[in-house]
């Protein structure tokens, strides 16, 4: 199973837990990381010591691109010099697909099956009519 590390801005790494847990009920190997209070050397010790606790290759799921979460997430990764797949732009479909296939991905397609589930959790609907 691959550990997912959801580092994101605030409570929302917490909010995605909590909705995926009442989806799919809890989930082993899947913790969050809040920037809140931290400074970018913080935040990225932080990111390290998760990486540092892993076996494997591992998955950090990051709000958005050039945040602090994301340059933490890069700054530690390169620091340990672990396997980690970082993608931007986490959403709940993203998440929810992943975990109910993390036991059985194969490493070198992790990153491509994120951002097409990603991908497919994104649609416009509208009412008729309008």
């Amino acid at each position: 199973m691959i550990p997912v590390l959801l580092v994101c801005h605030g409570s929302l790494a917490e909010g995605f837990i909590d909705a995926v847990s009442r989806i799919m009920g809890r989930q082993e190997a899947l913790e969050a990381q809040s920037n809140e209070g931290l400074s970018l050397d913080g935040l990225t010790e932080q990111v390290g010591h998760w990486l540092r606790a892993q076996q494997g290759p591992t998955v950090i799921l990051v709000d958005f691109p050039g945040s602090s979460c994301f340059r933490a997430a890069m700054l530690a990764t390169r620091a340990t010099g672990l396997p980690a797949t970082i993608v931007t732009g986490v959403n709940l479909g993203m998440l929810l697909s992943f975990l109910g296939k993390r036991s059985t991905i194969d490493a070198g397609e992790i990153a491509d099956t994120l951002i097409r589930d990603g991908h497919r959790a994104m649609q416009c609907g509208r009412p008729r009519g309008t």
